[in-house]
């Protein structure tokens, strides 16, 4: 399988967004800089038409030059795997995200289902609390979390804790 440089997953990243306008300086620190789609453009000049050139600039500065780009097929040959991965990390992502929705649903219906179980732990855990004994509390708290989340922890040992204390 292939994989990108640094810059050019930069680019897939942060820069690309098909055919369209791209800006090719920016403002560095103390000097003007070529954009990502810029120094991807320096080495891929036979996969990108430009259409139009221009500068949106209100006083024309340096940073407004733009060009209007199509990606042409030499593009889409040489830089389709590149698509691929930026696709699946977007699906993983959304599945991720996906998944912690289920798992904070899940948590909220064995909450439901157990209450008294839940409230004899929660009161245990204030009696704890009340004694001042921190290191019991801890084991008890990480004991009823993960008899809540059936060791799911995809959203976070705290937003469970706060789930339990809210239901």
């Amino acid at each position: 399988m292939k994989t990108l440089s640094q810059a050019n997953e930069n680019f897939f990243n942060y820069s690309f967004n098909g055919n369209g306008k791209y800006y090719t300086v920016e403002q560095g620190s103390r000097h003007y800089n070529n954009t990502i789609f810029q120094n991807f453009y320096n080495k891929n000049t036979d996969c990108i038409d430009i259409l139009e050139n221009g500068n949106d600039a209100p006083r024309g500065g340096r940073t407004g030059n733009f060009v209007i780009v199509e990606f042409n097929q030499k593009f889409f040959k040489k830089w389709q795997f590149a698509l691929d991965i930026l696709e699946a990390k977007k699906q993983e992502k959304a599945n991720k995200e996906a998944n912690k929705e289920y798992s904070k649903n899940a948590i909220i219906e064995f909450l439901k289902e157990n209450k008294v179980l839940v409230s004899e732990k929660k009161s245990e855990l204030d009696n704890l609390k009340e004694a001042g004994e921190k290191e019991q509390w801890q084991v008890k708290a990480n004991s009823l979390v993960q008899m809540v989340s059936k060791n799911d922890f995809s959203i976070g040992w705290r937003n469970i804790y706060t789930l339990i204390q809210n239901n």
